[in-house]
């Protein structure tokens, strides 16, 4: 086997162990779900934004910072219900 295939197939294996690991996205070591927005430090500046494209360097699928609240209060009631 040459070094190509060797190195290649550690790649693959490491992205199938990624991939099978649940990520768990977190900020300042808090569930990103979970975390108060009012807290963060500084100016937000995704307020600033004037495009999606550049919202979504801060929110993904598609939340702004009203919806993205909005989920975090449907996770909070899902989370009390079970």
């Amino acid at each position: 086997m040459s070094d190509n295939e060797s190195s290649s197939s550690c790649i693959n294996l490491d992205m199938q162990e990624q991939m099978t690991q649940q990520y768990i996205p977190k900020y300042a070591n808090e569930l990103i779900t979970e975390l108060d927005l009012n807290t963060l430090s500084g100016e937000r500046q995704w307020r600033n934004c004037k495009t999606s494209a550049e919202l979504a360097q801060y929110f993904n699928y598609g939340f702004d910072e009203i919806t993205f609240r909005l989920y975090q209060k449907f996770l909070k009631e899902e989370k009390r219900n079970k």
